[in-house]
């Protein structure tokens, strides 16, 4: 038995597979990427009956497929844990949080749910347009954006909204 797991090997091949780890499940973890070290590492927190799991910065150092991944399994995963993790990512943050503490110089600064601390601190959003079709115009996209964001406003450098 593993980490209060009943069949730990059929769970740690499961791991494996849902985490994409299954090819190097023979390699010395010495000689494997960042990414998939912090995959491993967060699989064996993960692993087992912990009613209580602290996850520093789960995704740091992977490509934007593999912090995908990592999201939708602690995602999964906090339905019947306690899961405090740290991050720099804000939209890991917003994605993952139920409740945001936003720390400065190592002291709480805010808390509160990520709309909340959107609501109170954002800046909004920029969306960067990079027109590939000179013949075509930027009217019908600021248009379609104008539906749904009615306070959109448009900045001409960089073409950005």
């Amino acid at each position: 038995m593993f980490k209060n797991v009943e069949d730990s090997v059929s769970t740690i091949e499961k791991i494996l597979k849902d985490y994409n780890l299954s090819t190097i499940s023979h390699t010395i973890v010495s000689e494997i990427s960042g990414g998939q070290k912090r995959k491993l590492q967060t699989s064996i927190a993960l692993l087992g009956k912990a009613e209580f799991i602290l996850l520093d910065e789960p995704s740091s150092g992977m490509d934007p497929v593999s912090r995908r991944e990592m999201w939708h399994i602690i995602q999964k995963e906090k339905a019947d844990k306690l899961i405090i993790l740290t991050t720099h990512y804000m939209d890991e943050a917003e994605f993952l949080a139920d409740r945001v503490a936003i720390m400065t110089a190592g002291k709480i600064e805010c808390v509160g749910t990520p709309f909340f601390l959107k609501n109170k601190y954002g800046t909004g959003y920029v969306f960067k347009v990079d027109k590939l079709d000179a013949s075509k115009d930027l009217d019908d996209l600021e248009n379609h954006l104008r539906k749904h964001l009615p306070d959109l406003t448009f900045k001409e450098q960089g073409n950005e909204f």
